[in-house]
């Protein structure tokens, strides 16, 4: 089964770190993550990437407010339930049964939630792009990774080139959406240091983008706003599908082991990163989350360590 977008990280708080230490972890952890979004501000030109990415807060305050209070949500289900036993009275027809008191939105998550499933799916993407070109991808990527992903996959990792055949005379190279990545193949090693993702969009249920602009006032009128009904009945009964859109900074150290002086050098991208799952309201998030595309915004490589100017959130 696809992974599902739950918690997947260890905090602090899981390990039992004590306080000083803990918000120690935190300071350094938001720094580094700052530097690379930063970075990336630089790079691409897109609000989301700004200090203030207001378009990520939107949809997390969203996302929180589904996971939080299910109070909109149990004023419209018995109401779908009720229009539903009359049209299948009208019909001659009954409902399913066990369709009557089931749960609503069974499965969801807080947007900590998602970013965390977010921040696993797009290392383990990383992780997979980084592999030599001979070496076969995890069966567990494979299963998350759609046939398109898997192809793009397939494809940048034939299309590489070694880190010093791109890098500029200055040691840095730095390419915008060309999809092009550096390693020295077999005997490239990666590793992963920093994966950072905020949220662009969340979409595809009509019911939630309703429940998004309702509020308890507008209540009184589902009753007879047909269109609206239609849209809960068929997100309750048929479903549809989840859509969430991120965007991605991270850091990866590649090491080149057939030099002599085996001199690290640096990655750090910018993605566009879309997933998809079932989704129906009574059991909410209904299948795992895939990874559905990739679009690379911005890629730069260097030997050694990035220039602390070009790092200051």
């Amino acid at each position: 089964e696809p992974t599902s977008l739950g918690s997947s990280s260890i905090s602090p708080a899981t390990v039992g770190v004590g306080g000083s230490l803990a918000r120690a972890m935190r300071a350094s952890a938001k720094r580094a993550t700052g530097r690379l979004w930063h970075w990336a501000a630089g790079r691409v030109k897109d609000p989301v990437f700004s200090r203030d990415p207001e378009l990520h807060y939107d949809t997390a305050a969203f996302i929180d407010a589904v996971h939080a209070s299910s109070k909109i949500l149990r004023c419209v289900f018995p109401i779908v339930q009720q229009v539903t036993k009359i049209r299948h009275a009208l019909r001659g027809t009954q409902m399913p049964p066990g369709l009557m008191g089931v749960e609503f939105l069974a499965n969801w998550n807080s947007s900590d939630g998602f970013l965390d499933g977010v921040e696993f799916a797009h290392e383990a993407l990383l992780s997979g792009l980084l592999r030599p070109p001979g070496v076969a991808l995890p069966a567990a990527l494979r299963d998350l990774a759609s046939p398109e992903v898997r192809a793009w996959l397939d494809e940048e990792r034939k299309a590489r080139e070694p880190p010093a055949a791109s890098a500029s005379p200055s040691g840095s190279a730095d390419s915008a959406a060309d999809g092009e990545h550096s390693s020295d193949g077999e005997k490239d090693a990666a590793r992963i240091i920093e994966v950072c993702a905020r949220f662009e969009r969340l979409h595809g249920p009509h019911s939630l983008e309703i429940i998004r602009s309702m509020d308890l006032s507008s209540l009184g009128s589902l009753r007879n706003d047909e269109k609206r009904l239609s849209a809960f009945q068929h997100d309750t009964w048929q479903g549809s599908v989840l859509q969430l859109q991120v965007v991605a900074v991270s850091e990866a150290k590649l090491a080149r082991a057939d030099r002599k002086d085996a001199s690290a050098m640096l990655l750090r991208r910018a993605d566009r990163v879309n997933l998809s799952c079932d989704f129906n309201l009574r059991e909410g998030i209904a299948s795992g989350f895939r990874i559905s595309s990739v679009e690379t915004l911005s890629q730069e490589i260097r030997r050694g360590d990035f220039p602390m100017g070009e790092e200051t959130a």
